[in-house]
C-alpha cells in the first residue's frame, strides 16, 4: 500500500496553454508532487478515449487532461471536442468499475502556473485518499507505463468456425454499441484470415475497454480481449 502514497499521475497537456502553464510553474519554482508525467499534445482535441483508457491499463492511478479555456482554443473548438471525449470515457470507466474521479479535465492557461501546481497537489491528495490503484487486479510485476509485449494467443480451426456463425460478442460489447465499426468478432475473423496488419492500422485497435464481456458470451471459449491486447502491443 505504501506505493499508493505517491499515486502515479499521467497528464495530457495542450502545447499552447496547459504545457506552458506547467513550464511556468517550474520556472517559478512552485512546489507540486513530482510523480506526474506530462504528455504534450498539439491540441486536446486530438485526444482519443483509447489514449485515456490505455493510461489506466499501463498503471496510471489518475489521468489529468489540461487544455485551453473554452473560447481560447488555438484550433477553434478542440477543447470542446475533448470535453465530449472525457465525458464518454468516464462512462467507460464506470463500466469498468473505476472511480470516474480518477479522470480529470481542467482548463489552464499559459499564465496559470500556480493553478497547474495547485491542481496536481489537489489531484494527488484525492488519489492518495482512495488508497488503492485504479486496476488492483493488474500485473504488479510489470513496469508501470512500460508494458511487456504479449504474444498472440492460439486459435483453433473449431473456434474459428464457431466464430463465423456467431455474433454474441458484438451484442454485449459496450464499445460496439457506441462505435459500430469496432467489432470483437471482426478481430477474431481478421486474425484467422491473417489480416491483422489491416486492423493494426485502424483507430479501433485502441477502442477495446478490456472489460471481458465478449469473453463471457463466447461459446467457443475464445479470449477475445487477450487477442485485442496482443494486437495493441504490435500497433505501438
Amino acid at each position: 500500500m505504501e506505493e499508493y502514497l505517491k499515486p502515479r499521475i499521467l497528464a495530457f497537456v495542450c502545447h499552447w496553454c496547459a504545457y506552458a502553464g506547467a513550464d511556468l510553474a517550474g520556472v517559478s519554482r512552485l512546489q507540486y508532487p513530482s510523480h506526474v508525467r506530462l504528455i504534450r499534445v498539439v491540441c486536446t482535441g486530438r485526444i482519443h478515449s483509447g489514449f485515456l483508457l490505455e493510461a489506466f491499463l499501463q498503471g496510471a492511478d489518475g489521468v489529468l487532461v489540461a487544455g485551453c479555456h473554452i473560447g481560447d482554443c488555438h484550433y477553434l473548438e478542440g477543447n470542446v471536442k475533448c470535453q465530449k471525449v472525457v465525458e464518454d470515457t468516464r462512462e467507460y470507466l464506470r463500466l469498468l468499475g473505476i472511480e470516474e474521479g480518477r479522470l480529470r479535465l481542467k482548463w489552464i492557461s499559459a499564465s496559470e502556473g500556480a493553478q497547474f501546481a495547485a491542481e496536481v497537489r489537489d489531484f494527488t491528495e484525492y488519489l492518495t485518499g482512495l488508497k488503492s490503484p485504479a486496476l488492483p487486479e493488474g500485473p504488479q510485476d510489470m513496469p508501470r507505463f512500460f508494458p511487456v509485449p504479449e504474444a498472440k494467443p492460439p486459435l483453433t480451426t473449431e473456434q474459428t468456425a464457431a466464430c463465423l456463425e456467431c455474433s454474441n460478442c458484438d451484442a454485449v460489447c459496450p464499445v460496439h454499441r457506441e462505435v459500430p465499426s469496432f467489432s470483437p468478432k471482426a478481430i477474431i475473423n481478421q486474425a484467422a484470415l491473417g489480416l491483422t496488419d489491416l486492423f493494426l492500422k485502424k483507430n479501433e485497435v485502441w477502442a477495446c475497454l478490456g472489460c471481458g464481456a465478449c469473453n463471457s458470451r463466447c461459446p467457443a471459449g475464445i479470449d477475445i480481449a487477450r487477442f485485442n491486447r496482443s494486437f495493441r502491443r504490435r500497433a505501438r
